[in-house]
Order: structure tokens, then sequence, then C-alpha cells
């Protein structure tokens, strides 16, 4: 009897879940988001030589950080299916309006042993430039007839501009360099949220959204010693991601 009773229920229950989901949770949609987003960045940057004087020299090795936080929108779109009474499956595309600038310096970094350079300043300045493209895919689990719980799982596109600059304390002289350039990066973004009704056709929710972008190689600033032909250039890589909380509001069509 109690076996009997708790399928019914059950049983009900999917019933329920597959007729309101069949209203809100399948179909196209349009949506608005407000993003707080902090953006961090862990360089590594190495002193090489080419040296046809024989100048003894030995490299330099050098970490750095930085990071940036912003409040930016965005715009998205997408389709939601069911696959089954509580459960669905939804494509997004989305532009995110993106301004972030973060620099790190170094200053008075010491070269010990080294007879060619005694001393560098250096500083990369890091532009997240507006806007970026995201698509991703969002399966989803209904809690109840108008709410549910999502993961993400996308890339985003996005164009960055980096910009290096440093001074090298060449044998009593300073030396000045710099360099900049553009790169587009697809990172991996991972994420999850919640959504839920609010009135008719009109939902909120809350995502956290993770995109790792991966090593950026920056330009890389070059002085040549006078009087000689031997050259220095700080080669530097630079891992970037991003993290960022949305509060979004979304109309289902």
């Amino acid at each position: 009897m109690k076996v009997r009773v708790l399928l019914i229920a059950c049983f009900a229950l999917i019933s329920h879940l597959a007729y309101a989901s069949h209203n809100n949770f399948n179909g196209p949609y349009v949506g608005i988001g407000l993003r707080v987003v902090h953006q961090s960045s862990k360089f590594t940057d190495t002193l090489t030589a080419d040296v046809p004087s024989s100048t003894i020299y030995i490299p330099m090795n050098k970490n750095g950080s930085g990071s940036a936080n912003s409040l930016l929108g965005n715009l998205n779109a997408g389709y939601s299916k069911l696959i089954n009474p509580a459960a669905y499956l939804a494509f997004e595309a989305r532009i995110n309006f993106d301004s972030l600038k973060s620099t790190t310096s170094i200053n008075s970094a010491t070269t010990s042993g080294s007879t060619l350079v005694s001393q560098i300043n250096l500083s990369h300045t890091l532009k997240k430039l507006s806007p970026s493209f995201v698509v991703a895919f969002k399966p989803g689990i209904l809690l109840s007839p108008k709410t549910s719980i999502y993961g993400v799982v996308g890339t985003e596109v996005s164009k960055f501009k980096l910009s290096s600059q440093a001074t090298f304390m060449l044998l009593g002289s300073n030396i000045a360099a710099s360099g900049s350039k553009s790169s587009t990066r697809y990172g991996l973004l991972l994420g999850a949220g919640i959504n839920s009704y609010i009135y008719n056709n009109i939902s909120m929710g809350l995502e956290y959204n993770y995109v790792n972008y991966g090593k950026i190689g920056t330009p890389n600033p070059t002085s040549t010693v006078p009087g000689t032909n031997d050259t220095l250039s700080i080669n530097s890589k630079m891992k970037v991601q991003t993290n960022s909380f949305i509060a979004k509001l979304t109309y289902h069509l």
C-alpha cells in the first residue's frame, strides 16, 4: 500500500513538472545581465642575452601578479529544450561588454652574478577589450515548476592588448625598451547558476563563471648594449583568468 502511494505521488510530481516545464523551460529566450568581474594575471619574466662580446652573464627570472575589478553588462540569447520531464539542455550566446585594465611593476630587480646588467625595472599592462563573445551549453535540472539549477560549459572569445616596458641598467647606463601587441584568446568557460520565474514569461537568476585563457605571450622589450652587438630581452608569459558573478533578467519567448 505504501509503495503504491509513493509511486502515485512520484507520478503526480513528474506529471506536474512535465506540464510546468513544458511551458517554462522549452523554447527561445533573450536577456540582459549585470556582471561583477575580477580579472587576475600572473606572469613570469626571463631575462635572456645574445652576447657576442662574451660578457659574463647569468639569467634572471622574476614572477609577479596583477588584478582588475569592474561592474559590466552583457546581452544574451538562447534556446532551451526539455530532455526529460525534469531536465533540459540550453544553448546560449552572449555579448559581454568588457573594460578591464591591470598594471604590474617590478622595480629594482637585481641580477646578482651578472657583469652586464645590474638592475631592471619592469612594467606590464594588460587590457581586456570590449566586446567579448561567449557560446555555451547549459544542462539544467528542475527543482520546482518555476526554478532550476544548471551548469555552464563553453568558450569565451576575448581580445587583449598587452604592453611591456623595461629599463635596463647596462654597464652603468639606463637603456629603455618597450613593446605592445594584441592577442585574441579562446578561454575555457565553466560555471553554474540558478534561475527562477518571477512573473509569467520573466525569470531572474544568478550565475557564476570562471574563464581560463591559458598563457599569453607578452611583447618582448629588447635593448642593445651601446657600442656592442650585445642584446638583452625580457621574455614574458602571462597566465590570465577571470571570475564573475552575473545577475540575469530573462524574457522567455
